[in-house]
């Protein structure tokens, strides 16, 4: 009886932990078929890092976004 609430805070941890992972894996999943449905290519956790990162530190940003060009109007 003594360890009850160890044990129920422990259990509480665990099962935020899992759902966490859950939510990432799921979220994750989601975006790629997406992408896929659409035909685009979806981004890494780091990628994502650097996009966010960009409007706070600017000159961090080691990489380039290419975007096509538009096509002329008839």
């Amino acid at each position: 009886m003594a360890f009850h609430g160890i044990k129920c805070c422990t259990i509480a941890i665990w099962v935020y932990y899992v759902c966490i992972i859950i939510v990432i894996v799921l979220t994750h999943l989601f975006y790629f078929m997406l992408g896929k449905v659409l035909g685009l290519e979806s981004t890494s956790p780091l990628d994502d890092f650097w996009l966010y990162d960009l409007p706070i530190n600017p000159h961090n940003i080691p990489s380039a976004l290419v975007f096509e060009k538009p096509e002329k109007a008839p």
